[in-house]
């Protein structure tokens, strides 16, 4: 009997597949990484995600190098790939064993994307021969075993690849040549994407809502109203009856008088007032899915969503301390509430910690089969994980998702709430007073809604009473704009942009779109590519960052105003899925999407015909960045950007970087030591490729001086530190840079 292959999407499910295989397992390395596993009849190999890439266009012919209007619109039938940068040797080891195998087994996540990174692999090494899937999100080993022996045709499954397929294509379309067509009109680099344009609008309109916003006045009425002749006296808040002429829009009051006068009719009278009482258990929050985590990271560290993703792949990949991290999915496993036990008791003993309230045999909401997409909520591995040798940023983002997963197995925080209610003739005076009676996840971990101290209303009784209404005063309160956006809340609004679509069918077409995805409605792009996205809008110059905050350019609201609504939407995510859902069902083909597309492509191109979207001055204002050098690839000037600097022909081609922060090498020692490449520094690098940098920190808090040198491999900027020929130090004084 021959071998079977097994192509696992991610390390992770393949680890997953060999645990449910019988048998020894032989692990075949090159250098530490493992290429591929046998054991009994299979051969099992991890990718990481996609391990192709579409071709540039001038990986097609070297004249599309140099951005023209005349090769516009750009596209080629059947758009081939080629291997992603770094995943060449995982490309190889898939063609070096296809040949061993009769036959293979399609394991890619249950999702579109899933099915095209094997089948794309596949079509790619020229295979031929026997494909079966392994569909199933559940990765429990009982489970894998199960579907191991219910195998299917992959060819029930290959129409779902072949609608990411089109629209991976078609996205390369779009963004080719809609970003060279404006950015050649314009004479700077002005890039539009199907997901980072509608991100851009949402800033945009944010600000002009802030910046257009016109303050007004609103007033509200608390009283001081005494229960059965007791004190203290309880504060209470007027609420107008719904229709009481007081009422404007958006249901506030925007005259005083009218609150004056309640307030001076009811004053020394008696109402019947009615107090209830309710119990009601506040049950631990779901755990984290990337986009929960995002918000929680920038909220209680300040961590944007590029470096929450760093910081988590460094927590899968180098620590093995988490599950999948770029997951859409706040659930789990019927089989991972079996494996608790084991994963809560090596977290507990990962952190130090001893928490008695925890019972694994307590089954949270977030186990729910049914509610499971291709991936499962971010929790912590069973694996022994060295939390002391992890950085701070680690240690919190570790601390968080441990302390999200360890609350499932708490007592939820019991409380109870005190109504007031008194009623007169304008309308009702309302108060309420919570008493946690039994903290339960809260008495040991910080999460969900904090609570304030009980007001003295929870020391009433349920039932009837009279209140007198002592006293009262009118507030005066002003309309406030809405907030300005962190990255994390855009990439939050990202995942729910249908509430800011207008058109009714275009809102309940993305809507659909995320049917059973728990944490998206209504979305663009995914939990994984956002930060990126984001990230991209503000090295293009289109976004900037202040403080905490990313607020649009004056070159991003020019751009974003003058594109056209047919491809600066959300609405063309909407357009596309539509389509791809027919490809699927076989009532379309990918060809019908790309028409599409480039038909868009022509009627935009007549509209705009020579006319800028931008005014000459904002384009020079964008390519008027700092020269700090001499480009060592081209000649050309090297120009300062927000994160690093980069050649300025980078419309023709050439991608020469030397970024500011980074975490290998010298870039590393650099942020250890709370410095980073300066323009000075640049400057020397370029012209000397090397510069002196001083008062560098070691690991163990002492100061020393080294060189700094750059090496530029073609491929990407090193830099790297050099002892040689240090200068002479005079004296003891403290050097500079």
């Amino acid at each position: 009997m021959g071998k079977k292959l097994v192509i696992a999407e991610k390390p992770m499910l393949a680890k997953a597949i060999l645990d449910a295989i019988p048998g020894t397992a032989k692990s075949i390395k090159a250098g530490e990484r493992v290429f591929y596993t046998e054991k009994g009849d299979y051969l099992v190999v991890a990718l990481a995600g996609h391990v192709l890439q579409l071709k540039e266009p001038e990986d097609y012919d070297p004249k599309y190098k140099k951005w023209t209007l005349e090769d516009l619109p750009i596209f080629f039938p059947d758009w081939a790939a080629v291997p992603a940068q770094g995943k060449g040797n995982i490309v190889k080891c898939v063609k070096s064993l296809l040949p061993q195998a009769d036959s293979v087994i399609h394991a890619g996540d249950v999702d579109d994307e899933g099915q095209l990174i094997v089948d794309e692999l596949l079509r790619y090494c020229g295979y031929r021969g026997k494909v079966q899937r392994l569909y199933t999100s559940d990765t429990s080993t009982a489970a894998l075993k199960k579907r191991l022996g219910m195998l299917e045709d992959n060819a029930k499954w290959e129409p779902l690849g072949v609608s990411a397929y089109a629209r991976s294509v078609t996205d390369k379309t779009f963004g080719i040549n809609f970003s060279r067509l404006y950015t050649k009109l314009n004479g700077t680099l002005l890039t539009v994407g199907r997901v980072q344009t509608p991100a851009m609008g949402l800033v945009v309109a944010r600000d002009e809502a802030i910046e257009n916003h016109v303050a007004r006045k609103y007033y509200a009425l608390e009283v001081q109203a005494e229960i059965d002749g007791r004190q203290p006296y309880i504060p209470a808040e007027f609420i107008p009856t719904k229709g009481n002429p007081l009422l404007g829009e958006e249901d506030k009051v925007w005259e005083r008088k009218g609150l004056e006068k309640v307030l001076a009719e009811c004053r020394e009278k008696s109402f019947p007032a009615k107090v209830s009482k309710k119990e009601e258990t506040e049950a631990p929050p779901l755990p984290f899915n990337l986009n929960k985590l995002n918000l929680y990271c920038s909220s209680r560290w300040g961590y944007d969503p590029q470096q929450v993703m760093e910081i988590t792949q460094s927590l899968r990949e180098k620590y093995r301390a988490i599950t999948y991290n770029r997951s859409d999915s706040q659930y789990l496993t019927t089989e991972q509430f079996r494996e608790a036990p084991g994963t809560v008791s090596r977290a507990l003993a990962n952190l130090g910690m001893q928490i008695p309230e925890i019972d694994t045999s307590r089954k949270s909401r977030c186990f729910d089969d049914s509610k499971v997409s291709a991936h499962t909520a971010i929790i912590p591995t069973n694996e022994k994980v060295n939390v002391g040798a992890m950085t701070r940023a680690e240690q919190n983002v570790y601390k968080a998702i441990c302390g999200h997963y360890l609350i499932q197995f708490m007592p939820g925080c019991k409380k109870r709430k005190t109504n007031l209610r008194i009623d007169c003739p304008q309308g009702t005076f309302s108060a309420t007073s919570v008493e946690v009676i039994d903290k339960g996840f809260k008495a040991v971990i910080r999460a969900g809604s904090e609570d304030k101290a009980p007001g003295a209303l929870s020391g009433f009784a349920a039932g009837d009473y009279r209140a007198c209404i002592m006293d009262g005063s009118v507030t005066e309160h002003e309309t406030t704009p809405p907030r300005r956006y962190t990255k994390a809340t855009l990439a939050a609004d990202m995942s729910s942009v249908a509430k800011y679509v207008q058109d009714p069918q275009i809102k309940a077409t993305l809507i659909r779109k995320d049917d059973g995805k728990e944490g998206e409605s209504g979305s663009i792009g995914t939990g994984a590519t956002r930060p990126a996205i984001i990230e991209g809008l503000v090295k293009r110059g289109f976004l900037r960052e202040e403080g905490k905050y990313v607020i649009s350019t004056e070159l991003g609201r020019q751009f974003y105003r003058a594109l056209p609504d047919a491809i600066k939407k959300p609405d063309v995510t909407a357009e596309w899925w539509l389509i791809q859902e027919n490809i699927k069902d076989g009532k379309a083909r990918p060809e019908d999407l790309f028409k599409k597309v480039l038909a868009d492509f022509e009627t935009v191109r007549r509209s705009v015909g020579t006319s800028r979207a931008v005014s000459a001055a904002t384009a020079d204002k964008s390519a008027g960045r700092k020269t700090v050098g001499v480009c060592p690839r081209c000649g050309k000037p090297v120009v300062e950007g927000s994160k690093g600097f980069g050649c300025s022909g980078y419309k023709d081609g050439c991608g020469f970087v030397l970024w500011m922060t980074g975490k290998y090498g010298a870039h590393k020692v650099l942020g250890d030591s709370g410095k980073k490449v300066t323009s000075a520094m640049a400057e020397k690098l370029l012209s000397k490729g090397k510069v002196l940098v001083k008062w560098l920190t070691s690991a163990k808090g002492t100061k020393y001086d080294a060189w700094v040198c750059m090496e530029d491999t073609g491929r990407g900027v090193f830099l790297k530190l050099s002892f040689d020929d240090l200068p002479q130090k005079k004296g003891k004084k403290r050097g500079t840079n």
